[in-house]
């Protein structure tokens, strides 16, 4: 029987350490049976939750997902590339935190499971969730640090909702795959320094057999968080740093570049609101 362990975030609580500790260890992980899909254009699987969101964002546009014939296109080539390598035998897993952020329904959900239900016969749903005081904070300077013009206020909050209601979340997955077909990570404020305690947390929710001769990933600067001081020069740098150039090309990689270097310059905790 085809096996897929399906990891959907959630926000802010881990997902790209997960996938770089995937993508690094291919090898070891294909040598206990597993398989973790590398036909994408980035390390983690974004695309497998945005062919199934009809609203076009400005991510479905860095994907080149750019109108609704290119998402058809897209997902018949998804189709095609699971057709041709998932086997009877085969054990995968996909990971996005997409799948909690962008699916926001019922019928999107279930769209997506039974996209994946054509090619695999189990399907084990793995959550990681954390508080929200702790999770908005941490979005919100992200916000800021991708170029998106974001003011902290009810509003902002407002909006996160359906990616942070974990009680909806979880319910929503629940009556698309069944309650025993999800595992819960605890992502703590005071282990999350600890790639170690959270890697190990993985393992046992997913079942894959990582151990201490897998290379932990380093920490990734694309997600070190801004100090107050930093988000609020970020804010006034904003329209000298925009997400696309005018002919329409991205530039994220100078936009990057600039965080990691004002980071640098505004040491200090994590951005709290007042």
């Amino acid at each position: 029987m085809a096996r897929l362990v399906l990891h959907i975030g959630t926000k802010k609580t881990g997902s790209t350490l997960f996938q770089a500790l995937l993508a690094q260890n291919r090898d070891r992980l294909s040598s206990t049976g597993w398989s973790y899909p590398d036909f994408l254009q980035k390390r983690n699987h974004a695309e497998f939750a945005l062919i199934f969101q009809p609203r076009i964002t400005e991510t479905h546009r860095h994907y080149g997902l750019t109108s609704a014939a290119k998402i058809t296109a897209r997902r018949r080539e998804l189709d095609g590339q699971l057709s041709k390598l998932v086997t009877s035998r085969s054990k995968w897993i996909i990971t996005s935190e997409y799948f909690s952020s962008r699916l926001i329904t019922d019928v999107q959900v279930a769209e997506a499971v039974g996209f994946l239900r054509n090619h695999f016969d189990e399907i084990e749903v793995v959550v990681a969730l954390r508080r929200q005081e702790f999770v908005l904070p941490s979005v919100f300077s992200q916000k800021v640090k991708t170029g998106f013009p974001s003011v902290w206020s009810k509003e902002f909050c407002e909006k996160q909702r359906s990616a942070i209601d974990c009680e909806r979340l979880v319910d929503r997955w629940a009556r698309v795959v069944g309650r025993d077909s999800i595992s819960a990570i605890p992502y703590l404020e005071a282990k999350k320094a600890d790639p170690g305690w959270l890697i190990g947390r993985f393992a046992e929710a997913s079942g894959i057999p990582i151990d201490e001769s897998w290379t932990t990933p380093p920490r990734s600067d694309a997600n070190r968080s801004l100090s107050a001081e930093g988000v609020a020069y970020l804010r006034l740098l904003d329209p000298h740093l925009p997400r696309w150039l005018p002919d329409g090309t991205s530039n994220m990689k100078l936009r990057r570049r600039a965080v990691k270097r004002l980071a640098e310059l505004t040491p200090g905790p994590p951005f709290t609101p007042s």
